[in-house]
């Protein structure tokens, strides 16, 4: 692996040619502390267990190293399928669960750039080289009103039936889309959602961006950081309404199975664990969420997979009892998310993981980009309101694509 200081010409006329590559991944840290992007060819992993991590490290030879030890250097891009019974044409680009190696990364911290170049040797054999199958996206794959308010009160009947507690069920919305614009609405999304982590994924002519507010875990050292993220009211609300948010009886018993599931999984992975039992509010530009940071501390030897599949997917995007919930799901909506509700993050050389759920987001196919946005049901949920939740979710990634058209 070489490493190279480049200047800031450099690295955003590279981002200007790489996003044109068939293979591209983008990421921006909140607040624009941190971002990379990775082009070139690729080579697949099959798992991020231990054995598989140590051996992809001792694969990876350091050459030329730069003064980089402070700089978190991603080598290991992971992005995964939310677990569908359904799948479409529209996703046939992407895999269900994509780990790869890219040939190139470039870095973008506070102060400097920096171009990160894996030796050619990794990607003689298993590279990325299948045929892609294109599938335009068309107007026809918008969730019509009436249909999206049949499925919730289907999933309101399931819930009163006592079959399960929580239910996640969300709408797609297709809109014009120009991807020569994409550049602009990666510079926008940083600047206009702060405190969002900014992604975007590329294979072939289908494209997915996501600006989610949502970590599904982040490990540093020895010690990972989750959230609950559950619980929401659109921004557009005053004071009295935002502080209901923290008193409404539906929002905080949603937010405590989501913040419940996650301390009971990753029990037998840590020896102590942090967080505040009143949850706090996040504010987004369209949404409001409550919200529960959860730190903990790793006991060592766990196995990386496990621990990732042991949240994912959190109730925050499923429902719970999870597994019951992910089959209704798909009966329910009848189309492949695909993404949303995934997620999409990377590894560093010195073992530190970043993993993001996907949500605000959209798939992108040429001039068009399908949107999805959803919301956790209850049995006491108002169809009307949460329908209106997420037409406000759909605003924050429509914002951004309508505003660069």
């Amino acid at each position: 692996m070489k490493n190279y200081l480049i200047t800031e010409f450099e690295y955003f006329t590279s981002l200007e040619k790489a996003v044109t590559q068939k293979n591209f991944y983008f990421f921006s840290s909140p607040s624009n502390s941190f971002e990379f992007f990775a082009c070139g060819k690729t080579k697949r992993f099959q798992s991020i267990d231990k054995t598989d991590l140590k051996q992809i490290l001792e694969s990876i030879q350091v050459k030329n190293f730069l003064n980089l030890s402070a700089v978190q250097i991603p080598f290991l891009i992971y992005y995964q399928k939310f677990p569908d019974k359904i799948k479409e044409p529209i996703w046939s680009n992407f895999e269900t669960s994509n780990i790869l190696i890219f040939e190139y990364i470039y870095i973008r911290t506070k102060d400097n750039f920096y171009k990160v170049e894996f030796d050619k040797e990794l990607f003689h054999l298993n590279s990325e080289n299948h045929s892609t199958i294109f599938c335009q996206i068309d107007d026809s794959l918008t969730t019509p009103e009436n249909i999206y308010f049949q499925m919730l009160n289907r999933g309101i009947s399931y819930l009163s039936s006592g079959k399960l507690e929580k239910i996640v069920l969300c709408r797609r919305e297709v809109i014009d889309f120009d991807y020569c614009k994409i550049t602009k609405i990666l510079s926008k999304a940083k600047s206009t959602y702060q405190n969002c982590n900014t992604i975007l994924i590329k294979n072939g002519q289908s494209a997915f961006l996501t600006v989610t507010p949502e970590t599904l875990i982040k490990k540093t050292g020895g010690e990972i950081f989750t959230e609950a993220l559950a619980g929401s009211i659109p921004a557009d609300v005053d004071n009295q309404r935002l502080n209901e948010l923290l008193r409404t009886s539906k929002n905080l018993k949603e937010h405590t199975i989501v913040r419940d599931f996650i301390l009971e999984r990753i029990q037998k992975f840590v020896n102590s664990v942090s967080y505040n039992e009143i949850p706090e509010i996040k504010k987004l530009r369209s949404v409001y969420h409550l919200q529960t940071p959860i730190v903990a501390k790793l006991l060592d030897d766990i196995d990386h997979e496990e621990l990732i599949f042991q949240l994912f997917p959190t109730p925050a995007l499923s429902g719970f009892p999870k597994e019951t919930a992910i089959n209704l799901i798909s009966e329910l909506e009848n189309f492949e998310r695909g993404f949303f509700g995934g997620f999409s993050g990377f590894i560093t050389l010195n073992g530190d993981w970043d993993f993001s759920v996907c949500i605000r987001c959209a798939l992108i196919k040429e001039n068009k980009a399908l949107l999805y946005a959803g919301g956790g049901i209850m049995m006491d949920s108002d169809p009307e309101l949460e329908y209106y939740e997420t037409e406000a979710k759909l605003l924050a990634i429509k914002g951004l694509i309508k505003s660069e058209l």
